[in-house]
């Protein structure tokens, strides 16, 4: 009877992680991807293409597992199991993912290098760097949100002068839960 139970235990593992292969590169997404995935294991939701524990990519058949946001899966090559790590630095992940939709975070973070932009914040493994003008050597913004996500905002800077040399500009800036907005109707001024 024990050893019955045993072999249960072996075929159920087995099931779950039928096929193992090193590769040196994913299929992509789409129809290679689905081809792939479709002729070697039952189903596209079982198909993985991770890193394991030695940075080698891993073809492997196993249920998927839901990975929280900032995060992408790894495969266990010694517990020949899906896990998840926070994103590399440069990376960050919005939403939450399904372990086979993805390989790495999917988001490369911004970089502040337009004329007069600097780092406003770093952002995190589920948010992106965000920008603001550096006001201090005299950038102001054309729009209203001060800090903001290269992405998805304009954070468009300008040089402005003022009259007098011995004046600097003054961003008239309140800090509102971690972004900058500019005062009602103001405008940097001098």
């Amino acid at each position: 009877m024990k050893s019955s139970l045993v072999l249960v235990g072996i075929y159920i593992h087995v099931a779950e992680s039928v096929f193992k292969a090193y590769v040196d590169q994913c299929p992509l997404q789409g129809k290679e991807r689905i081809f792939r995935s479709t002729s070697v294991c039952q189903s596209v939701q079982q198909y993985h293409c991770l890193y394991d524990d030695d940075l080698r990519l891993a073809e492997i058949c196993q249920t998927f597992k839901q990975l929280p946001p900032g995060n992408y899966p790894r495969y266990s090559s010694f517990g020949d199991d899906i896990y998840y790590d926070p994103c590399p630095a440069g990376l960050y992940q919005m939403g939450p993912a399904k372990s086979y939709e993805i390989t790495n975070c999917l988001f490369t973070k911004s970089h502040c290098t337009s004329e007069g932009q600097i780092v406003c914040s770093n952002g995190s493994e589920i948010s992106d760097v965000t920008c603001r003008c550096d006001y201090q050597n005299g950038y102001a913004m054309g729009q209203t949100k001060c800090c903001s996500p290269t992405l998805f905002e304009d954070c468009t800077c300008y040089k402005k002068r003022c009259p007098d040399q011995n004046q600097e500009l003054d961003p008239g800036n309140v800090k509102h839960k971690e972004s900058y907005f500019d005062g009602p109707n103001s405008q940097y001024s001098c």
